[in-house]
């Protein structure tokens, strides 16, 4: 019992959830076309290419040092003296090891690139987040998702807020907002609102109208019914007649059944309690 218990209410948590879902007004962007569009992103990305850039360089040259100490030793393994020869693999340990550091200090988890990133994208990704947030008041959206980094499987292209963004923050979108709209008009999703209202309508009509049609129809079975009960009823009183009788000979008044004497009850004989003998 105790199981059923959490199970209905688990059920009925789940439907409380799906309304709450249902009446919420949910919209999407693309921060990956907003980025690609924005010049202030693209000035950012081109800022922290560079700085890449020079690392790669960096990593390269050391690699170029690694690379030809690896030569020298297998054209002198045969001439050095082992003093020498362990100096060189030593040097070249040493080398090998100071650009894995490199490469991680720059490049790896939590490293200079990850720190770089926040610091160079942290302006523009404040203006996005500003210009959706605004968008998102102004047409009223409980929820909006990012399709860049959450992939969504059904979309309908007029909840799409990416060309309102843009234009939020000053950016000539026309071919973009002629294509959304397009899209939209494609959608057959959005071209079957129309034919549900009509059809509610002439139903509510009819049902205004059928109460008034069976009150008369059950006014008419009622008047019909009274008909045919009165038209039997005085067949019957023809047909249970009794002639008239004379007022002298039964003193009966017409039209009136005769009467009849009331019967007489039956009374019992005595019950003889002397044993037959009478005084």
């Amino acid at each position: 019992m105790l199981t059923i218990r959490y199970c209905s209410l688990a059920f009925i948590v789940m439907l409380f959830g799906i309304n709450s879902v249902l009446a919420q007004k949910v919209g999407y962007v693309s921060s990956q076309t907003i980025r690609e569009k924005f010049p202030e992103a693209k000035q950012a990305e081109q800022r922290l290419q560079t700085m890449v850039d020079n690392w790669k360089r960096e990593l390269e040259d050391q690699q170029k040092v690694i690379n030809e100490l690896e030569l020298e030793i297998k054209k002198n393994r045969l001439v050095w003296t082992e003093l020498e020869k362990t100096e060189k693999i030593a040097n070249l340990e040493k080398k090998k090891k100071e650009r894995e550091e490199y490469a991680t200090r720059k490049l790896g988890p939590n490293g200079e690139y990850d720190a770089a990133i926040a610091l160079v994208f942290r302006g523009v990704e404040e203006k996005i987040y500003a210009a959706i947030q605004e968008i998102s008041f102004d047409d009223s959206y409980d929820i909006v998702w990012d399709k860049s980094t959450q992939p969504l499987v059904f979309i309908n292209p007029k909840y799409d807020l990416t060309v309102k963004v843009l234009k939020k923050l000053g950016i000539n979108v026309d071919d973009m907002e002629k294509q959304q709209q397009e899209a939209i008009d494609k959608d057959p999703r959005n071209s079957k609102k129309s034919t549900p209202a009509s059809s509610n309508s002439n139903t509510k009509r009819t049902r205004s109208r059928k109460p008034a049609e069976v009150q008369e129809e059950k006014k008419d079975e009622k008047g019909m019914f009274d008909k045919l009960k009165d038209s039997v009823m005085d067949g019957l009183q023809d047909m249970i007649k009794i002639p008239t009788l004379d007022s002298a000979g039964g003193g009966n008044t017409p039209n009136q059944p005769p009467t009849v004497p009331a019967e007489q009850p039956i009374q019992p004989n005595p019950v003889d309690t002397t044993g037959g003998k009478r005084p």
